[in-house]
């Protein structure tokens, strides 16, 4: 792993869970994660070296699901 990946990998976690809120914020505390990290890095990190348009998770209102579903966006 690239040392300047696991640097903005960190801080954009960071971020994410710093500014997210409610399910969002309690799914992003959680430690398994593994699978989305690894999408990010073998996927996400190799075509844009960046973080500026990916969001960790997202809540979606769902009328036909009657509930919140959470995925990458």
């Amino acid at each position: 792993m690239s040392e300047s990946f696991e640097t903005s990998y960190v801080s954009w976690m960071d971020k994410q869970k710093r500014t997210s809120k409610g399910e969002r914020k309690r799914r992003l505390a959680e430690a398994a994660n593994h699978a989305e990290k690894m999408f990010i890095q073998h996927v996400w990190w190799p075509s844009f070296r960046h973080f500026s348009s990916l969001q960790a998770e997202f809540e979606e209102n769902s009328r036909m699901a009657g509930g919140i579903l959470t995925s990458l966006k």
